[in-house]
């Protein structure tokens, strides 16, 4: 499938992440970019974005490019860093690759509102056959 092919498939067919929100705007070889707009579903009690939607965004971003270059890949780990917050406007998430091994692959992740870095990491994925 070609990375153009797998953002309308995720796009279309991921419900988790149309449930959401979350949508892949760009998946080009070297970066897949997911974004969201920040809506009251989207807040904890303390009306900033839920730390695990931050999360989610992430592993979104980092398998929609898995899926684009491997077979049924899965995320064995993610390493996440929550560094601040927002209540509002839109949100994405960017995976770049960092190594892309027969069966291994990682992705280094930073989610940002505008140039504010709300959270980093590294997400490990496996390869499956």
């Amino acid at each position: 499938m070609t990375f153009q092919e797998q953002m309308d498939f995720t796009n279309h067919n991921n419900q988790f992440m149309r449930r959401c929100g979350i949508r892949i705007t760009r998946l080009v070889e070297g970066c897949c970019r997911a974004e969201l707009k920040v809506e009251d579903a989207c807040r904890n009690t303390g009306t900033t974005v839920h730390g695990g939607l931050l999360y989610t965004m992430a592993d979104c971003a980092a398998s929609a490019y898995a899926r684009a270059v491997a077979d049924r890949p899965v995320t064995l780990s993610g390493d996440f860093h929550y560094l601040a917050n927002v209540t509002s406007g839109v949100i994405a998430a960017e995976a770049v690759p960092v190594r892309m091994g027969k069966t291994i692959l990682v992705f280094r992740v930073q989610v940002t509102a505008g140039d504010k870095l709300l959270a980093e990491g590294t997400f490990t994925c496996f390869a499956g056959k």
